[in-house]
């Protein structure tokens, strides 16, 4: 398949016999006597960051943008902090505006990545015990203690709903929201925010009721199966560069090595609403 998908798009060619460098493949990896094909690393992917009147902060790398989360997430650069407002994928770029006074960054000069399961379980136990941990310094007691009383409810509760807006506090992971955001957005087109910790729900006439029901949905494995959710995914997810060959791949295999990055459809069925 892969093959004849190479073949189809001109990046192979077939002479006497033998499969050849075609000439979109020329056009791909053909600077430099192909050094972009023989080369054993790649450089990491740049995106250059702008404010919204177009002026140029500097550049982050592609891992930091992708933890990002669009109008939430802030961090610092060029000794200011920032708050991401969209993501050009196609075109690399960054848009931002200063970050509201009082907001404190999320990530400073370090790769934030996905954290799991277990890890974002663990936080949740933590902050729903009473337990006092003999181990820990005075500060680090103090800084634990603020959390429980700050978050201590919503974690037992588990979600918090306004008017036709919920959110869910799962404490399931970044891949595991991740997955169930998509999921959601394909069944029914709410918005939906996602972080390691929750997922934050909005829809016209949205009910618990209707909530429920679309949760047992998209924790099926079948419903991943499906050909419309495929094709949603392959519509909809960014077009993250994982590899210099990535672009030469068909659909189907480039969305399973975007999809093995972003998303954990097993680890979604991992999530049950609590009803007590």
């Amino acid at each position: 398949r892969l093959i004849k998908h190479m073949l189809k798009n001109k990046y192979l060619y077939l002479t006497q016999g033998l499969l050849a460098i075609g000439a979109e493949t020329e056009k791909a990896f053909g600077r430099k006597n192909f050094m972009a094909l023989y080369a054993v690393f790649s450089s990491p992917q740049q995106y250059e960051v702008y404010t919204e009147k177009e002026q140029p902060i500097g550049s982050l790398e592609q891992k930091f943008i992708d933890s990002l989360i669009p109008e939430i997430s802030c961090f610092l650069l060029g000794g200011k902090a920032w708050i991401a407002q969209s993501i050009d994928r196609d075109n690399r770029t960054l848009i931002v505006a200063p970050a509201p006074q009082g907001k404190k960054p999320t990530w400073g000069g370090f790769i934030p990545q996905f954290l799991g399961w277990d890890v974002c379980q663990e936080i949740a136990s933590l902050l729903k015990s009473k337990q006092d941990l003999v181990y820990l310094d005075p500060i680090a007691k103090s800084v634990l203690n603020n959390a429980r009383a700050e978050r201590r409810q919503e974690v037992i509760e588990g979600t918090v709903w306004e008017e036709e807006k919920v959110q869910w506090w799962t404490y399931a992971g970044g891949r595991i929201n991740r997955t169930l955001k998509y999921g959601l957005e394909c069944l029914w087109g709410w918005e939906v925010r996602a972080d390691n910790f929750q997922v934050t729900i909005s829809g016209e006439h949205l009910t618990p009721a209707m909530f429920e029901s679309a949760i047992v949905e998209v924790t099926k494995p079948e419903f991943w199966q499906a050909k419309n959710t495929q094709e949603y995914l392959l519509a909809n997810l960014p077009n993250y560069r994982f590899s210099k060959f990535q672009q030469v791949l068909p659909d189907r295999y480039a969305l399973e090595m975007v999809q093995g990055y972003l998303l954990d459809v097993d680890g979604i069925g991992k999530l049950k609403i609590d009803r007590s």
